[in-house]
């Protein structure tokens, strides 16, 4: 999907440094929007301003509200909010538990440890 527009929420200024390298890599013309907190992302999806966004990058461990909160916040506003972004989580974690609530929720996409490969998040943006 050439030009997508791709929301990336993480906390770790490191980590969103190589999503955005990588997703540029990738999608040379993608519109990419950053948020430091899950919340001010919901915020954002709520305000006049908002965009319809193709892709939600999320990563799962984050202050103030986490990747799993975030997805059933996101699920839970309204469809025209919402659009039609697949979202996915990107962790450093290693508990099983992560990846499983992942892989189960049907609101989810997708789940890769971090930092995703390129082939990974060319097949996530072709799907």
């Amino acid at each position: 999907m050439a030009g997508a527009i791709v929301a990336i929420l993480d906390d770790s200024p490191e980590d969103l440094f190589i999503t955005r390298r990588l997703l540029k890599k990738v999608d040379p013309d993608c519109e990419i929007v950053e948020f430091l907190y899950a919340d001010a992302a919901l915020k954002f999806l709520r305000s006049p301003r908002r965009m319809e966004f193709d892709l939600i990058l999320v990563d799962i461990n984050m202050p103030r509200m986490n990747g799993l909160e975030f997805v059933d916040a996101y699920t839970g506003l309204y469809p025209e909010l919402r659009g039609h972004a697949r979202v996915v989580i990107m962790s450093h974690s290693i508990d099983p538990r992560d990846r499983q609530w992942a892989e189960s929720n049907p609101n989810v996409f997708a789940y890769f440890s971090k930092p995703m490969s390129p082939d990974d998040l060319r097949a996530v943006l072709m799907a």
